[in-house]
């Protein structure tokens, strides 16, 4: 399936999946690896794009979370011990996979909101007054 979806994106033939819910748009998830260089490029539609960063950030939390976890049982135990060590390289994998993660939300992110700059100007959301105190306190 994935061979078909990729020779279509590379031939310029598109041919998205059947939406999921009768009268959506229909859902574009193409993909393409270079082996030469070692990437994939995805070619997402919004919604799926959206749906897919809100999960990548989901999981990163949930490995950030983890971190935190090890590293805090890690330091109960005694040092240079084989689960001190052992809880150490835990954290630190655990590290890299989450840096992953929020690299893929950033260059998303940037994206969305390079495209959302160069675009021209659309009507405005409002917010309701229950949500007026989510805009006093932004998250890092």
């Amino acid at each position: 399936m994935l061979a078909d979806m990729q020779e279509r994106a590379l031939h310029g033939r598109s041919h998205p999946a059947p939406s999921p819910e009768a009268g959506s748009p229909p859902v574009i998830a193409l993909a393409q690896a270079n082996p030469d260089s070692c990437t994939v490029s995805l070619i997402l539609d919004e919604a799926t794009a959206s749906i897919a960063l809100f999960a990548i950030a989901a999981h990163a939390d949930e490995r950030e979370a983890h971190v935190r976890e090890v590293e805090r049982y890690g330091q109960t135990l005694p040092e240079g011990s084989y689960g001190r060590r052992n809880r150490q390289a835990i954290a630190t994998r655990e590290t890299r996979i989450a840096a992953r993660l929020r690299a893929v939300e950033r260059a998303y992110r940037t994206a969305i909101e390079r495209d959302s700059t160069l675009s021209p100007p659309g009507p405005t959301r409002t917010r309701s007054p229950e949500h007026a105190a989510d805009r006093e306190i932004e998250p890092e």
